[in-house]
């Protein structure tokens, strides 16, 4: 065990990732492998592989040995780069997070002077909490990467975007119908625009309860006609997309933000925002926000940007670490037979389906697989629905948000990491659903030397499911 090393995996994060008299982080991990059953909780966070851990292990000891971490963060920023086919002359910029990496999109599409833009999105429970504040240019937690403590809602001395929040589900938790959605979307930015206010439309692929709005198509379709305004942020911090559907979205002018620690499996908080050539060849010389200290470094920044020559700290090193764990990852994952992810993804989203569908006790929440039109990436990484929410009834009735949230603790206690419990909504106040995931380390790890396959992979799924139950 490399003491330095895992306290270094810890840092440059927010307050989540301080660890606990147990050696825990706030989702439930530390900074070391664990031979746990597998982990479904891959939505919001996962513990560290093996492999990964000694990918991350090596990279510090060569930042221990005085390589230097611009270089280093060079390496990472490339091999996503092409890990993921992304178009030439895009670029990638580091953050510590999926929120921001929202700050750093509202940084560079909003132009000083005129009316308050305004950002038009999915509402904060289904992306994220800090969301709507790193839009407004304002610190959104009192942790920060780089400063340590600062002071929630204060100002980061950018321009603030205003907010319209827009639901993906009713009342009682059912997906929008895709008319309803998307009209409710298109009126949204319209209505913006048509008040002389530059409009950020960010997408979900998907949300946190396993949704994609609005279409891709739709958000296409207003971007060619609105792009002196318009511009289009696809929130995919899920990373349950397939590269070719993140290139097609960097084709089309959107910028994507994307993390290494949700679906890929990584650490927590690992973030990056990804704009195409002609995006990147306009912005490039903007300077960032005086508040950015606390949030970027000079590493985070690719080659040529003006952050990369005035930001004070020069790298952040946890970030860097965290990122090398994720790309051993997806390195791992892509070896893999494409026939054989496929066939496994499918599988395993029918049989939690069935599992969920066969006991009156579970809630589970409609979700659609997601659909994305002429972004489709042609691969079940696409069609496939990654993400299971669902309620449940303890003695007949549904169980409530703070009830679902002490199961999910009890659950952890016996082995069983699940997604952190999502408030949807009921006739008699807000109830809770946790979340079952596939994942791309949980299709690797099936498909390996005595992984079971789908059928092993969906017993353990059952466990969990027999388990909350019981628990429940």
């Amino acid at each position: 065990m490399n003491s330095a090393f895992e306290h270094a995996l810890t840092l440059g994060g927010d307050a989540r990732l301080i660890l606990d008299g147990d050696g825990r982080n706030a989702f439930g991990w530390g900074p070391h492998p664990e031979s746990l059953m597998p982990s479904f909780g891959s939505c919001t966070a996962s513990g560290i592989s093996t492999d990964a851990y000694a990918a991350a292990a090596e990279l510090h000891a060569r930042l221990e040995s005085g390589a230097d971490p611009l270089l280093e963060a060079d390496r990472l920023r490339n091999e996503l780069a092409a890990r993921l086919d992304l178009p030439a002359g895009a670029e990638v910029i580091f953050s510590a997070s999926g929120t921001d990496a929202h700050l750093l999109a509202a940084r560079y599409c909003a132009t000083p002077g005129g009316l308050p833009p305004i950002a038009v999105g999915v509402e904060a429970r289904e992306t994220g909490s800090g969301v709507p504040a790193a839009l407004a240019g304002r610190h959104y937690g009192h942790w920060s990467p780089l400063a340590g403590a600062v002071t929630a809602a204060s100002p980061l001395g950018c321009v603030a975007f205003e907010k319209t929040e827009l639901p993906l589900r009713d009342a009682l938790g059912r997906p929008l119908s895709p008319d309803e959605r998307d009209g409710r979307f298109s009126s949204a930015v319209e209505t913006a625009l048509a008040a002389g206010r530059a409009c950020l439309l960010v997408t979900a692929d998907v949300s946190k309860s396993g949704l994609l709005a609005p279409a891709p198509d739709l958000a296409a379709a207003l971007l060619r006609r609105r792009a002196g305004g318009l511009k289009v942020l696809v929130d995919a911090c899920q990373c349950r997309l397939a590269p070719q559907s993140v290139r097609a979205y960097l084709e089309a002018g959107f910028w994507v933000a994307l993390t290494g620690s949700k679906a890929m499996t990584g650490p927590a908080f690992a973030g990056a925002l990804l704009m195409g050539a002609a995006d990147a060849r306009r912005l490039r010389e903007i300077a960032p926000a005086p508040g950015f200290a606390a949030y970027s470094a000079r590493a985070d920044w690719p080659q040529g940007w003006a952050p990369r020559a005035v930001l004070p700290h020069s790298a952040n090193v946890g970030l860097l670490l965290r990122w090398r764990a994720a790309l051993k990852e997806l390195e791992a994952f892509q070896a893999l037979p494409p026939d054989s992810v496929d066939a496994f993804l499918e599988r395993f989203s029918q049989g939690v389906d069935a599992a969920l569908a066969a006991n009156p006790d579970f809630l589970p929440l409609e979700t659609p697989a997601p659909r994305r039109g002429s972004f489709d990436g042609k691969s079940a990484w696409d069609r496939s629905s990654t993400i299971h929410a669902f309620g449940l009834r303890r003695r007949g009735k549904p169980l409530d948000a703070d009830g679902t949230g002490e199961l999910l603790k009890r659950l952890k206690s016996e082995g069983f990491h699940l997604g952190q419990a999502f408030r949807w909504g009921g006739p008699d106040g807000p109830l809770g659903a946790l979340r079952l995931c596939s994942s791309m380390r949980l299709v690797r790890e099936s498909l390996g030397p005595g992984g079971g396959g789908p059928e092993g992979a969906l017993q353990t799924a059952r466990n969990a499911l027999e388990a909350a139950l019981r628990l429940s």
